[in-house]
């Protein structure tokens, strides 16, 4: 996948769906985990510090629980998603 495309209910896929999924994540869920992020860890590819998620989880979690199900959905993740930032520490003999 290259790109991610968002949901949009005009598609035909969506449209001939006869019985649509329903939300596998609630935005209860993504509410819960934003107030369990420690904030003295790194931000994490997308350079967001987590203190952010913690103070404005009332007003993103919806967009971002939506954008979680859809992804979810249709089997398909921003590729910006897949990323991580992976430092190596050797353990001392």
């Amino acid at each position: 996948m290259q790109e991610f495309h968002p949901f949009n209910p005009n598609d035909d896929q969506t449209k001939s769906m006869s019985n649509p999924p329903r939300d596998i994540t609630t935005p209860w869920d993504t509410y819960k985990k934003f107030k369990l992020l420690n904030t003295c860890k790194a931000a994490g590819p997308d350079e967001v510090p987590n203190f952010v998620y913690m103070e404005y989880a009332e007003i993103s979690l919806y967009p971002i629980s939506g954008l979680i199900n859809c992804s979810l959905r249709h089997q398909l993740l921003p590729s910006l998603w897949k990323f991580a930032n992976i430092i190596l520490i050797p353990k001392e003999k």
